[in-house]
């Protein structure tokens, strides 16, 4: 899964990201929840809540008595047939996933608490997607320090997920290595 990094605080080690498939849009090519690893990151804050976004609805909202939806509209592969809905309540997740059939997909999107939608079009749900939501990295603090202190940028291995150092050179396990340049004289002939 691809992120916007919006913000970096490299003190508190907080990142504001955003879903870059989300961006300026709420119909994506593909539907997909959220996923960060758990090994590097977690939710920073508890500022931190979701949009939940369902897609090819076949139940009209007025059949769903007291639930918390917003309608939207959004064409996917070129069919407006379907109802497209968004909510923030949990408790509306939990009930329309119980409705066999009653939606297609369904989306978990993190978002700020504070960019929540006061009202329910589809530029305010698109504003609240792109504001991001918060994540800390969990960096071994030594590591990352020694790393800064060599010059480099604090990282991940894509592969092993393990600390990595990445600095003008290369990426090692710690610090930057500095690299020599040895003259070698050139041979003319």
């Amino acid at each position: 899964m691809n992120f916007r990094v919006l913000e970096i605080n490299s003190s508190s080690r907080i990142l504001r990201v955003a879903r870059a498939d989300y961006f300026d849009t709420i119909c994506p090519a593909a539907f997909v929840n959220t996923t960060i690893d758990n090994n590097l990151f977690s939710y920073s804050t508890s500022d931190d809540t979701k949009l939940t976004l369902y897609y090819n609805c076949h139940t009209p909202v007025a059949a769903l008595p007291n639930l918390d939806f917003y309608q939207f509209n959004c064409s996917i592969n070129s069919s407006t047939n379907f109802i497209n809905y968004f909510t923030q309540s949990f408790q509306t997740f939990l009930t329309i996933s119980n409705l066999t059939g009653a939606c297609n997909y369904w989306v978990n999107v993190p978002v700020l608490q504070s960019a929540v939608p006061t009202t329910a079009t589809y530029d305010a749900v698109i504003a609240a997607i792109d504001s991001g939501f918060m994540l800390r990295w969990d960096a071994s603090d030594s590591q990352c320090d020694t790393c800064l202190e060599a010059g480099g940028l604090c990282g991940s291995d894509p592969t092993t997920s393990a600390f990595a150092c990445h600095c003008t050179y290369g990426t090692f396990a710690s610090g930057c290595r500095t690299v020599s340049i040895s003259k070698h004289p050139f041979l003319l002939s």
